[in-house]
């Protein structure tokens, strides 16, 4: 068990716990929350050793390991290979296998000279062995190479040196070792920030099934949810505990909350009820013992209190250009490397206004489709046009990486904005909590959160209709991603959005580009539904192509006989033929769907006229049931779009 008792800490002026007490067992799953910069990687850092309180008492039970992944882990120097890093984790384990090969070296020494210690040197191998047994040594680089491949790491990848990676996949290799390390207790700050979707899912389902205790630091709901069973809020120095998992604890502090008001409500009621007796009865002789009695009464009554609210950041994204209907369109689109064909015959439109999920698997291509749209890739074959009037807008995890941090808040943000923002910078930078002196602070000083915060507000400095955002929710706490959704959802220009967090793309996105088997498929779906329905699907059906693959290159040499590739001629004629009909009744449903929309815009642009007011009834009417008819006419049209698209799709 690790048990915080009383615990008092203080940085300069500023209080981060006062007299917070807390127990940890080693069954736990438990999530660290609250606003950035409220103590939360404190707490961790508290529980490890790292910082020790000003008063109050950290108590760890003897033996106890833990195992700690801070947002800022100490990066290892890269000569190593990416297994071998890894396998440093087993340190004892690895240790008895470099003794192993010293005492393989010594019996067949002795062997050769005879040497009559020859027995004594085969008893220590076998004691040595028996240990390396228990320790699980013959495993542990199976076991090592199993997480890397679920974090996302190619076989190939496993030797090359950790000094080729980028600082994601080596904290990639961080959580790995950790992993293999097993520890009795497991803090991870933030681990989730620069994993995909499918190795988060693999990382939500191995910690679902581990075995020692589990603290979380994470602003990741839906993970959230899937793991913790605990939740322990630190707000004000305080630490509040919640038993449940995060959506519980949600609701369950409205509760408290609206609880807690009733509370004061009745109470400041009964003192104002005392106190007009108190001052009606004061200086009346007869009443004296009844004036003292309800006196005492309010000195002795413990005093609900609410706590104020903390500041919090406040933003809304400048009102988009009018552009053209048309904002973003790919027609027979491709990207090749080399012999590596990322992706053929892109065909895809994003439209004035529309919010869309860019969702694929990784290495499908997501990031690179982003980087052709901002022009820093160039294109293989077909067209990528930027619609009329369009202005690109892009927030990216990796510019929070690239702020300069040599420069003030004020400077970064300054340097960005076009000659008629200056005058509003700090006006900006006090909406992101900057205010004062903070402004003038260097990024290299502030927290990933804080830095989250300067790269939005460096977003902000000029108006976009088109805002494309790669993982926008690293680094920011639940707050702050609140109001990003509020102000996302109020944006009135367009979104493509490439995120881990389901919950963010839920509540912003009602449409889904899925680049899948070099294609783009289009989804109109709300993100839960998509990654239910399709995304999940999707993952069984690759799992059992990738088995499937490995089971035939195992049961031949690889060639395929004239027998088979004819079979498979016969089944490709077959599956032509059926679906001859079923593409040609598609592209007719198209075209009627088309000319339908095209028929209720004219109308909706006539009824907008001034001219349209004008007409005499009988015309108002007939325009009036024309564009009813055509609205009730699409929505079974579409129905039957979906279910060719999907039979086409199979």
């Amino acid at each position: 068990m690790i048990s915080l008792s009383n615990i008092h800490l203080q940085y300069n002026h500023q209080v981060i716990f006062e007299g917070v007490s807390a127990q940890f067992t080693v069954r736990d799953r438990v999530a660290i929350v609250g606003a950035n910069g409220k103590g939360k990687s404190t707490l961790m850092k508290m529980i490890t050793g790292e910082i020790l309180p000003d008063k109050g008492e950290v108590h760890k039970a003897k033996g106890v390991e833990i195992g700690y992944l801070s947002q800022d882990f100490a990066q290892s120097p890269g000569d190593l290979s990416v297994i071998d890093e890894v396998l440093t984790a087993f340190g004892s384990v690895m240790s008895l296998e470099d003794e192993l090969r010293k005492t393989e070296l010594l019996i067949e020494e002795y062997s050769a000279t005879n040497n009559p210690d020859l027995s004594d040197i085969l008893n220590h191998y076998g004691n040595l062995q028996h240990k390396y047994e228990v320790a699980d040594g013959f495993t542990a680089k199976t076991r090592a190479e199993e997480i890397l491949s679920g974090l996302g790491f190619k076989t190939s990848d496993f030797t090359r040196p950790v000094s080729q990676f980028s600082g994601g996949w080596r904290m990639r290799i961080a959580i790995t070792k950790l992993l293999c390390a097993s520890p009795d207790y497991l803090l991870l700050d933030e681990p989730t920030n620069h994993l995909d979707l499918e190795t988060l899912e693999w990382l939500e389902s191995y910690l679902k099934s581990y075995e020692g205790a589990l603290i979380i630091i994470s602003h990741d709901r839906f993970f959230l949810d899937q793991i913790v069973n605990r939740v322990l809020e630190i707000e004000f120095g305080k630490i509040t505990e919640y038993a449940g998992n995060y959506t519980f604890y949600e609701e369950d502090k409205v509760k408290r909350e609206e609880i807690l008001k009733a509370q004061y409500a009745n109470q400041q009621a009964k003192l104002t009820q005392l106190n007009r007796f108190v001052e009606r009865f004061r200086y009346k002789a007869s009443k004296s013992r009844q004036v003292q009695s309800r006196i005492k009464l309010m000195d002795k009554m413990d005093r609900v209190e609410l706590g104020s609210k903390e500041k919090s950041i406040h933003f809304d994204f400048p009102e988009a250009p009018r552009s053209g209907r048309i904002v973003l369109e790919g027609r027979d689109l491709a990207k090749a490397f080399g012999e590596n064909h990322l992706f053929d015959h892109l065909n895809f439109i994003l439209e004035r206004g529309e919010k869309v999920a860019l969702a694929g698997v990784n290495g499908s291509g997501k990031s690179t489709l982003v980087k052709m749209i901002l022009g820093k890739e160039p294109k293989t074959r077909g067209d990528l046009i930027i619609g009329s009037n369009v202005s690109v807008g892009y927030y990216a995890q990796h510019q929070v990486e690239e702020l300069n941090l040599q420069s003030t808040i004020y400077d970064e943000v300054l340097e960005a904005a076009p000659a008629e923002f200056r005058t509003r910078v700090r006006t900006l930078l006090g909406c992101f909590l900057f205010e004062g002196d903070d402004a003038f602070k260097r990024i290299e000083v502030l927290s990933g959160g804080e830095k989250a915060r300067v790269a939005l507000a460096k977003l902000l400095v000029r108006a976009h209709n088109l805002i494309i955002m790669d993982e926008p929710t690293n680094h920011l706490d639940m707050e702050s991603k609140d109001l990003l959704i509020e102000a996302l959802m109020d944006f009135d220009g367009s979104l493509l959005i490439i995120s881990h967090d389901r919950y963010f793309l839920d509540q912003i996105t009602s449409k889904v580009f899925f680049l899948d088997n070099k294609q783009i498929k289009v989804y109109v779906d709300p993100y839960s539904e998509f990654y239910e329905r399709v995304w999940k699907k999707r993952q069984a059906e690759v799992k059992a192509e990738s088995s499937k693959k490995s089971d035939k290159k195992d049961q031949n040499s690889g060639f395929k006989s004239k027998e088979m590739k004819r079979q498979e001629a016969e089944e490709r004629q077959k599956k032509h033929e059926s679906l001859k009909g079923v593409k040609k009744e598609f592209s007719t449903l198209e075209k009627q769907i088309a000319e339908k929309e095209k028929q209720i815009k004219e109308i909706e642009a006539e009824m907008a006229s001034e001219s349209f007011l004008k007409k005499n009834t009988q015309e108002l009417l007939k325009s009036s049931k024309k564009y009813d008819a055509l609205k009730s006419e699409l929505p079974p049209l579409y129905k039957k779009w979906e279910k060719l698209a999907a039979q086409l799709e199979e």
